[in-house]
C-alpha cells in the first residue's frame, strides 16, 4: 500500500473541504457572510444607551456597598471543606473585592462607550448625521425622523444605511474587510 506525501494529503483535504462547503452553500445549509459588521454596528448603537445606564447602575451599586456593605446571604446553609485550607475574608475585604470587580466591569464598559463615541465623532460632520443620533440614541422611528428633517422615509433609510456602512469600518474593521472579500 502506497502512502501519501503530506502535501498530497493536504491537497486532498483542501479539495474535499472546498467541495463540501460548496455543496452546503448550494443546499442552503450555510448562509453567506455579508452585512455582519452592519448588523453588529446597529446592535451596538441600539445598546449604547443601555451601556451608559449599566454604568450608572453599577456606580450606584458601588455607593450602596460603601454605605451599607454587602447584603448578607443566608446563614442557614453551612458549607464544610474536608482537609483543604482556605482563607476567610472579612466582610470589609469581601466588599472591597466586589467593588473592585464592579470597577473593572465599569472600566470595560467605558472602553466600549469610548470606541462608539470615537466612531460617532468620525462621522459627526457627515450630511444627515442627525439620523444616527435620532434613530439609535434617541429612539426615534424613521417616520419621526423624516418628519423632523422634512424628507421622505426612503431618504432617511438610504442615509442611515450609508452612515452605518461608514461606522462599521471604525467599529468592526476585521469583519468589514472580510465582507469585502466574500
Amino acid at each position: 500500500m502506497d502512502t501519501l506525501a503530506p502535501e498530497d494529503l493536504q491537497q486532498i483535504i483542501n479539495e474535499g473541504t472546498a467541495y463540501a462547503l460548496n455543496e452546503f452553500r448550494n443546499h442552503g445549509l450555510i448562509k453567506p457572510i455579508y452585512n455582519v459588521a452592519f448588523q453588529k454596528t446597529e446592535k451596538v448603537l441600539y445598546g449604547y444607551r443601555n451601556l451608559k445606564n449599566a454604568i450608572a447602575k453599577k456606580t450606584q451599586l458601588i455607593e450602596s456597598i460603601k454605605a451599607d456593605g454587602l447584603k448578607r446571604s443566608s446563614t442557614s446553609i453551612v458549607s464544610y471543606s474536608a482537609g483543604t485550607a482556605y482563607e476567610v475574608l472579612t466582610d470589609a475585604e469581601k466588599a472591597a473585592d466586589k467593588i473592585e470587580a464592579i470597577r473593572a466591569s465599569i472600566s470595560e464598559l467605558n472602553g466600549y462607550i469610548e470606541k462608539v463615541d470615537a466612531a460617532l465623532l468620525m462621522i459627526s460632520d457627515e450630511p444627515h448625521y442627525d439620523i444616527i443620533r435620532m434613530k439609535y440614541l434617541d429612539g426615534a422611528t424613521r417616520e419621526d425622523i423624516s418628519f423632523e428633517l422634512s424628507c421622505d422615509v426612503g431618504t432617511v433609510t438610504r442615509n442611515k444605511n450609508r452612515l452605518i456602512n461608514i461606522l462599521k469600518i471604525y467599529l468592526f474593521p476585521e469583519d468589514s474587510i472580510t465582507e469585502l472579500f466574500q
